[in-house]
């Protein structure tokens, strides 16, 4: 089963948070943005038993994996 994934990425005044192309919603600060992932992609993984990943893309650097429900 593949993963479904979570990408918190920096916007011009704060952070983004997509789950696949959709968007869901905008941060003002990393760790509100982090925390929000955090908690969807851990009740997607509860709620559909499939596997979730959020990863933070930082535009032009590597990006990182933060947190893993599997």
């Amino acid at each position: 089963m593949d993963a479904e994934f979570f990408v918190v990425m920096p916007s011009m005044t704060g952070w983004e948070l997509y789950h696949g192309m959709e968007g869901q919603g905008w941060f003002a600060r990393w760790d509100d943005a982090l925390e929000a992932a955090g908690v969807m992609a851990e009740t997607r993984h509860e709620v559909a038993g499939v596997p979730t990943m959020v990863i933070v893309d930082m535009k032009g650097r590597d990006a990182a994996i933060v947190r893993v429900y599997a």
